[in-house]
């Protein structure tokens, strides 16, 4: 088995690798707000151009650059939507990564503890033995 000194360097590693991918995690989320923003601003603006266009024509409309806008609208729709799959599909990748991480740190801290222990009776024996 390890002694501690192995186990608490081993310990650090294993924390470190657990910051990173909460870190990452972390980036993730933000990115996934940041695309869901996106539908939601570009959903805001089609309505408000739709409530506009109700109301009465305009030169975009009127010079058939409405049409091409909601194209690209719907194309920026489509693009953000499928970014937005990829990072969500990342997400559970990571959150599985996430989860395994945190099981070895917890596992590690259970063998540092239980190495300690018995460096620490080992010493009691020694400084107690009579021969």
């Amino acid at each position: 088995m390890m002694d501690a000194k192995q186990l608490q360097q081993l310990k650090q590693i294993a924390a470190l690798k657990y910051a990173r991918l909460r870190s990452d995690m972390a980036q993730l989320a933000a990115a996934e707000n940041s695309l869901e923003e996106n539908l939601r601003t570009l959903a805001a603006t089609r309505t408000k151009r739709q409530d506009a266009l109700l109301q009465e024509s305009d030169a975009a409309q009127l010079a058939g650059a409405d049409p091409r806008w909601h194209r690209w609208a719907e194309s920026r729709r489509a693009a953000i939507n499928t970014e937005l799959a990829q990072i969500k599909a990342q997400r559970t990748q990571m959150i599985s990564n996430l989860q395994k991480a945190f099981a070895q740190d917890q596992a590690i801290d259970a063998l540092l503890t239980r190495a300690k222990g018995e460096e620490s009776r080992a010493r009691q024996r020694r400084a107690t033995y009579e021969s």
